[in-house]
């Protein structure tokens, strides 16, 4: 039963160091923070790049961090539209105003991977009180 706890946990703290591991990589690549800086596009230029529709993380700055939809672009300005609840709040983004603006990427496989530890977890749990009352 230890062991079996031990694994477990073993294999929680794995997870954790893949994501650091990946940054850590990220950064080797791209060389110098100052390099990186002095060659990351605008904000007009990465909207530009991305597609009407795309999910997009934006920070303002004021360093307000908003998450929603890129709608329409023009040459001053571009459209971002904010799902809360059950209605959508467009608004229009300056791109003065915009400090950064990232694509949103949701992670399919690392999502379910968490349910499922989380989930052998609290089954790890159980059996090991329902041993523990046994014996």
């Amino acid at each position: 039963m230890r062991g079996l706890l031990a694994l477990l946990l073993a294999s929680l703290q794995a997870v954790q160091p893949s994501a650091s591991a990946t940054a850590a990589e990220a950064s080797q690549k791209s060389g110098s923070p100052q390099a990186a800086a002095s060659q990351k596009p605008g904000p007009k230029e990465q909207v530009v790049q991305l597609s009407p529709g795309s999910l997009v993380k934006i920070t303002m700055r004021n360093n307000e961090k908003l998450k929603g939809t890129l709608g329409e672009v023009s040459a001053e300005s571009f459209d971002l539209k904010i799902r809360k609840a059950d209605k959508t709040e467009s608004r229009k983004m300056r791109y003065d105003d915009v400090k950064s603006i990232t694509p949103a990427i949701k992670h399919p496989i690392r999502d379910p991977l968490i349910a499922l530890a989380v989930v052998a977890g609290v089954v790890v749990v159980i059996v090991g009180i329902v041993l523990s009352k046994r014996g």
